[in-house]
Parts: C-alpha cells; structure tokens; sequence
C-alpha cells in the first residue's frame, strides 16, 4: 500500500504519548489518518527543501478525522507533538501525572 499523507494540527494522547495525527489518500484514492509518533528524513536525503517542508505549517484536520478521534483529543492548547529538528533526533514530550 501506498499512502500520501500532510501533517494536521490534531495531537492526541495514546499510552501517555503526544502524537500528531496526518491525514492523506492511498494510491487508490481512499481517505485515511494516521498517528505518527516519529518521522526520520536519512542524512544523504537531508536537504533545505527537506528541512523547509518539516518546518512547513500544520494543516487543520478534516472534521471526519476529529470526529474519529474524540476520546484522545488532547484540549490543553500548549500540548503539541514536538517538531523533529534538522540536525538532532525528535524528542518526546512527557508530562508527569500529578
């Protein structure tokens, strides 16, 4: 299967976990979502373009995929999945229970 897929700004909390919630098509058409909890670019493909579209901005999600999601919506407005960086490994944001 292939899939192509954008960025929402939609996280959701799974197993204690900031994740950014894509949205896109398969091949064949049909819609989808996903979670993605990383997302790598291999250093010899590392370029400006590459690190321009992960810096690119979010788009807003559909309201099918909110929809599909309303148990694990993460309301806090400062609660975002961490942006993976140019140069080092994504972080994970974790947050104590207290």
């Amino acid at each position: 299967m292939k899939i192509t897929i954008e960025r929402t700004s939609l996280v959701v909390r799974a197993h204690g976990v900031l994740i950014q919630v894509w949205e896109g098509k398969t091949e064949s058409g049909a819609r989808i979502a996903c979670v993605v909890d990383r997302l790598m670019i291999e250093s010899e493909d590392r370029s400006p373009q590459a690190d321009a579209e992960m810096k690119s901005p979010d788009r807003d999600p559909s309201p099918a995929v909110v929809a599909a999601f309303p148990e694990v919506i993460d309301t806090d407005s400062s609660a975002r999945a961490p942006r993976p960086r140019s140069s080092k490994p994504a972080r994970t944001e974790r947050r104590r229970h207290g």
